[in-house]
């Protein structure tokens, strides 16, 4: 998937707090909030990877502010002792709803592409929504028209009386 364009994340309070991601530490809980931040502006949304290639550890603790590569794989093998992030069989880490929700954001779509691709068929193609937005057109013509002609008979009006 390439880079979506999606300027805010999705965060349920409710999933959090009743996900095993709140029996967690809080560094812990820091520590992958901070991570499914770096997972929203990844290349695959959802996932903690480079390139295909999962976010080497040394990296990925600068990025989400650990003080230490130690820390981080200590608070990491905590969130995945309570089950709470994912692994590819390629070892990238990701979440599981981030994943899913960007595969429903695909699926819908799809389905919009499918439906405006018989977009021909619909009766605003057909022209029948559209002949009515010309009557509006057709008003705002006539108003200009009687606009015009209100103006001429007061200029007459108006050298009429100068005389």
């Amino acid at each position: 998937m390439s880079k979506r364009s999606l300027p805010w994340l999705q965060f349920y309070p409710s999933d959090w707090l009743s996900d095993s991601v709140a029996g967690c530490s809080l560094a812990a809980q820091g520590l992958w909030l901070r991570m499914l931040l770096v997972a929203h502006n990844s290349q695959r949304y959802g996932y903690l990877e480079m390139d295909g290639k999962p976010i080497p550890d040394e990296l990925l603790f600068r990025r989400c502010g650990c003080a230490n590569v130690e820390e981080y794989r200590n608070l990491l093998a905590e969130l995945c002792t309570a089950g709470v992030p994912s692994r590819t069989s390629e070892g990238i880490i990701y979440s599981r709803r981030m994943a899913r929700d960007q595969k429903e954001r695909d699926s819908a779509a799809g389905r919009q592409r499918k439906h405006r691709s018989h977009a021909s068929v619909t009766p605003m193609s057909q022209g029948e929504v559209r002949g009515q937005s010309h009557k509006s057109e057709d008003i705002d013509q006539e108003a200009e028209s009687e606009k015009v002609k209100f103006f001429a008979e007061l200029k007459a009006v108006a050298q009429r009386m100068r005389v």
